[in-house]
């Protein structure tokens, strides 16, 4: 083909591509204005604003959370364990081990005592008289695993008394030899029976008093649970009681009054909240349904470009409605994200994310549009869409800084609309359509018969052409 013939039929035009992206950024552009005046009489900035949801329409702040901390009780002091033991109706003796901790947790006191024989909550009293006189916090049977239920039926209970229990947040337990207690060699346990409220950690201390002598010991249980995982007592002291005459106690005088606690700690933070996410929905789906109008523009242009009728009717309204839809799912889809994304994340994240969300706006948008779009490939449509998103995007949290959030909108869309309609090249000449060739007209053709036929003795001449064409008319 000579040179003059490829300038004449050259594939794509150039010319054609700043068309149809002038097309493009004026048919989003005039949709942008018009979302501009629904929004303004929607009043949706100062609600947004107002919500604290992040949304892709304008870069709105963070709410501020007070939240109220409450402070755990300090350590109790004797005079504080005291009270809970007169509460509670503890029994004081030669040999005394009291245990306490500050939440709703069940956790349990047992001593092995130098005759061999655990005192616990199976086995309340022990033959040498040792008594587990207060048990506090107990857990109900529902609470139990079926495992840790079978365990539970199979221990015995050699010793019976009707101790007291009690649920308490301040709870205490108590194990006592009010006299005679045995010589030789005690080991102290604390089990977690039931984490009920699930913290990872319980703090406890215990008191231990021998003839007047005490020791405290400080320790925590974490998230081990009886009840549930069947972990095994922790050994928490070990002690020996010498073989001579028990000293008697001490006379203990009048606890004083509780010390209130403290009150609760305030802690403020910052963070996007989900309220009305509905709101931001709607008015983001608004923008983007008349940002959709981009698709029945361009097939108009294409339309009278090639000098066809622009409207067809039933075709026209599929392209319509499709376009409208097109535009509200890509948005409500970059929103949602956004505001799920922001609400999880700390707030110096969200222009981050503000960015990351127009980009699957506008990416959805250019590969839907390219479906039903004529001459706009999908992939080049999602590419187009989320390229020209992200560079306006990023204008658009710089022009939000200066409070320009209209115009941070009014310029993405007229980038996307831009990027797609510069997707358009068609040939700047029609081909004029070459002839069709001329069928040629059927001949009639002939096959040779043979001259002879023969039958046994009998010979006669059949020679000839006989006619195997169409024929003839």
């Amino acid at each position: 083909m000579n040179g003059s013939a490829m300038e004449e039929y050259r594939p794509v035009s150039q010319r054609t591509r700043l068309l149809f992206a002038l097309v493009g950024l004026l048919t989003c552009l005039a949709g942008a204005v018009g979302a501009e005046l629904a929004l303004n009489g929607m009043k949706a900035g100062a609600l947004l604003r107002k919500y604290h949801v992040a949304s892709l329409l304008l870069l709105t702040e963070p709410a501020t959370i007070r939240t109220e901390v409450p402070v755990p009780p300090p350590p109790p002091d004797d005079a504080e364990l005291q009270r809970r033991l007169d509460k509670a109706g503890g029994q004081s003796g030669d040999v005394q081990i009291s245990l306490a901790w500050n939440n709703f947790n069940d956790l349990d006191l047992s001593c092995l005592d130098p005759n061999g024989e655990m005192i616990d909550g199976y086995n309340q009293t022990s033959r040498s008289g040792g008594v587990l006189d207060v048990d506090m916090n107990v857990t109900p049977g529902n609470l139990l695993s079926p495992a840790a239920d079978i365990k539970i039926r199979q221990r015995e209970t050699r010793g019976s008394l009707n101790h007291r229990t009690s649920t308490s947040g301040q709870p205490v337990e108590n194990l006592v030899w009010a006299r005679n207690a045995p010589v030789g060699h005690y080991k102290v346990f604390v089990h977690q029976f039931c984490n009920k409220e699930r913290t990872e950690q319980t703090p406890f201390w215990v008191v231990v008093r021998v003839h007047n002598k005490v020791h405290r010991i400080a320790g925590t249980v974490g998230r081990d649970d009886f009840a549930d995982q069947l972990v095994d007592p922790k050994i928490v002291y070990e002690f020996d009681v010498e073989p001579e005459k028990p000293v008697a106690a001490a006379p203990v005088d009048t606890p004083a009054a509780p010390t209130p606690p403290p009150p609760p700690r305030i802690v403020t933070t910052k963070a996007f909240t989900l309220s009305h996410l509905e709101f931001a929905l709607l008015t983001a789906g608004l923008w983007g349904a008349l940002i959709g109008l981009l698709p029945m523009a361009l097939l108009i242009a294409q339309r009278l470009y090639l000098r066809q009728r622009a409207l067809h009717s039933l075709e026209d309204l599929v392209v319509l409605l499709g376009g409208l839809a097109t535009g509200f799912t890509a948005a409500v889809v970059g929103q949602l994200a956004l505001a799920l994304l922001a609400a999880a994340a700390a707030p110096a994240m969200l222009p981050v994310l503000f960015v990351i969300s127009w980009i699957l706006l506008g990416g959805i948008f250019g590969c839907i549009v390219g479906l039903y779009t004529p001459n706009v490939p999908w992939g080049a449509g999602l590419v187009a869409g989320a390229s020209s998103a992200f560079f306006g995007s990023t204008f658009f949290v710089l022009l939000a800084m200066a409070n320009l959030d209209g115009t941070g909108r009014l310029l993405c869309a007229t980038l996307i609309g831009t990027a797609l309609g510069a997707l358009i090249a068609l040939p700047e000449h029609e081909r004029e359509p070459e002839p069709e060739p001329v069928p040629e007209t059927p001949r009639a053709t002939y096959e040779i018969q043979p001259p002879f036929v023969v039958h046994g003795t009998r010979t006669r001449k059949v020679g000839g052409l006989r006619q195997t064409g169409p024929p003839k008319s």
